[in-house]
């Protein structure tokens, strides 16, 4: 079991789902996910 991130088109993101915005001095790293409940949440790493 684990978390699945989601792929947006367009954003700069990796195979696994995780924009990777600091090595692109584009801001922080991000990965986003659904909740069991179907909502959208966000992991960012400062």
């Amino acid at each position: 079991m684990g978390v699945e991130f989601i792929h947006y088109p367009g954003f700069p993101q990796d195979d696994k789902g995780i924009m990777r915005g600091k090595e692109k001095d584009m801001g922080p790293n991000i990965a986003w996910f659904k909740d069991p409940a179907g909502d959208t949440l966000a992991i960012i790493e400062n």
